[in-house]
């Protein structure tokens, strides 16, 4: 997205809030919104992983580790999808690349 449209995000962010985030704020919080997303549908991907009844991906401690190393807003998918998973798809479903549609000759 470009300048203009953070603008009229945040705007319309505010309007509907009352709190008030400028530009860079809404980039970066878009930006680990979109990662998590990336990790989120990777792991429905990722073979060797087990699930839990409730569908949530379970694996070793050492895997989660190594997977998510510095980033512990993506150590919080152990315990099941984010709660507004909804609202992931709906921003990043035609955005994120998770290698479902790769081609190589």
């Amino acid at each position: 997205m470009v300048a203009r449209g953070y603008k009229i995000l945040s705007e319309k962010y505010y309007v509907a809030t009352g709190l008030k985030h400028d530009s860079s704020q809404l980039r970066n919080r878009s930006h680990q919104l979109k990662k998590k997303y990336e990790f989120w549908k990777g792991l429905q991907k990722e073979t060797g992983l087990g699930r839990n009844p409730g569908g949530t991906v379970f694996a070793p401690n050492w895997w989660w580790e190594q997977h998510t190393k510095g980033r512990l807003d993506l150590r919080k998918l152990q315990n099941g999808a984010p709660e507004y998973l909804d609202q992931l798809e709906e921003m990043f479903h035609d955005v994120v690349v998770d290698g479902s549609t790769s081609f190589i000759p």
